[in-house]
């Protein structure tokens, strides 16, 4: 039996993959939706489409629908990581400062 709408347990915990259903964040080849995006980034869905249509977040778009993969996301975020402050590391020097 097909329920409609789908199982919200279900559909939180599970997105599609090339024809199959596979555990959110646990597969390589994983197509996250928009709001699966936002949610791992923390970010509004309209955030995440504004980005993916800039190309600032790398995506693509499958006729109205925006799908990312879950590679492409952490290497975006690894790109945004600084290396020059943090815990740990030094503050680095502002203009002016020596």
């Amino acid at each position: 039996m097909t329920h409609f709408p789908p199982d919200p347990e279900k559909s939180l915990n599970a997105v599609a993959v090339i024809g199959e259903v596979h555990p959110a964040f646990g597969t390589p080849n994983l197509l996250w939706t928009v709001g699966e995006v936002a949610q791992y980034l923390r970010l509004k869905p309209g955030t995440v489409r504004k980005m993916a249509k800039t190309g600032e977040l790398p995506g693509i778009k499958l006729k109205r629908s925006w799908r990312f993969q879950k590679a492409d996301i952490e290497e975006f975020l690894s790109a945004k990581r600084p290396v020059t402050s943090g815990p740990g590391l030094p503050r680095a020097a502002k203009a002016g400062e020596r």
